[in-house]
């Protein structure tokens, strides 16, 4: 009987490690995603500049 309540006790510290790790991994992937939106628009205006640039010359 101990033995299972040692186990459930581990399953439980392993499950909430588990979702502690996903719950990061989904914070961060959420900023690369932010980045890349950001990063996006960034390019977009560079070439615009880019094109107005040229149109100059």
């Amino acid at each position: 009987m101990i033995r299972v309540t040692q186990l459930k006790g581990e399953r439980r510290r392993l499950i909430q490690a588990s979702d502690a790790i996903v719950k990061d991994f989904d914070s961060k992937l959420d900023e690369l995603r932010k980045s890349r939106f950001r990063l996006a628009a960034e390019m977009c205006s560079a070439e615009l500049r880019l094109v107005t640039l040229f149109e100059e010359l």
